[in-house]
């Protein structure tokens, strides 16, 4: 039985080795930092409706714990500073929320199971 779950973690950091590296990689050879910058300027251009893409575009990325920090940059740019700062708090707090909702109702079985294997957890 330790011997599975000992495969099963080793598996798990290779897992997640391979998953940085593949990010690593696509961060240096694809043009993610440009993407975000032309989202940025897009958003900018199409007005109200630019906020509203933009703070779903923001929600998702707080989700799928993206760095924000061009996005939140961008919004100052796009926007302006009350603008993009309202987008983004707003964009991080529906984001927030969505991740909460997907830890509660999605994953919820499989975080009670790490849970229940962290000591910490289970003297809670």
């Amino acid at each position: 039985m330790a011997s599975d779950e000992r495969k099963h973690a080793i598996a798990r950091v290779i897992g997640l080795g391979l998953v940085l590296i593949a990010l690593f990689l696509a961060m240096r050879f694809l043009p993610v930092q440009q993407w975000l910058r032309n989202f940025n300027d897009w958003v900018g251009q199409i007005g109200t409706a630019g906020i509203f893409i933009f703070i779903a575009v923001y929600a998702v990325a707080t989700v799928l714990m993206a760095p924000g920090s061009i996005l939140t940059i961008g919004a100052g740019f796009a926007f302006g500073l009350w603008k993009g700062f309202l987008a983004v708090s707003a964009g991080a707090t529906f984001g927030a929320s969505l991740a909460f909702l997907v830890a509660r109702f999605i994953a919820r079985d499989k975080i009670e199971a790490i849970a229940k294997r962290n000591e910490t957890f289970r003297k809670i």
